[in-house]
């Protein structure tokens, strides 16, 4: 029969110096490869957060360019037709205290996003309002200019008749 023969300490401590060396190599691997991982995420972490900073800066950009778009087309007022238009040309001559006499639209040019309308505009007034009237005009629309204006003097005692062309780009819809 076999007998368990118990290690003398000499052994023992062999052992132990054994398991403690195998230990050491297991930490100092497992060691060395969560050095390894470690740098490869600070890595990972830099390369994202210069992509997170190019991506604020496009943000920034891009609401910068929303705002100018939003300002730039603010004075279009959402008209729609030359109904809308003459009701806003209307409001603003009304406004100004303008005397129109007749207005006249015409379609000059339809292309797909927007519309040119010519209008004629007749009046008779004083050369004061008028200018109000051109002046609350070009801040109160935006894409609308004087194509064409005549003033004929009547005697002194009567106000000057003044004819005007307008030009007026107006964005379809696009819903």
């Amino acid at each position: 029969m076999l007998r368990k023969r118990r290690a003398a300490k000499s052994e023992q401590f062999l052992f132990s110096i054994l398991l403690l060396v195998f230990l050491a190599v297991l930490v100092k691997k497992g060691g060395e490869q969560l050095r390894i991982n470690l740098n490869r995420l600070e890595e990972a972490i830099s390369i994202n957060e210069k992509e997170l900073a190019k991506l604020k800066g496009v943000l920034k950009q891009a609401g910068a360019i929303n705002s100018e778009y939003e300002q730039a087309f603010s004075g279009y007022k959402g008209l729609s037709g030359s109904d809308n238009l003459l009701q806003e040309l209307g409001s603003i001559a009304r406004n100004s205290n303008l005397n129109m006499l007749s207005i006249k639209p015409a379609l000059a040019e339809e292309a797909e996003k927007y519309r040119i309308y010519a209008i004629k505009i007749e009046s008779q007034d004083d050369i004061a309002t008028f200018a109000g009237f051109l002046y609350n005009l070009t801040e109160g629309l935006k894409g609308i200019g004087l194509e064409r204006l005549q003033i004929k003097a009547q005697a002194r005692d009567e106000l000057p008749r003044i004819s005007m062309t307008l030009s007026a780009a107006i964005f379809k819809n696009t819903d």
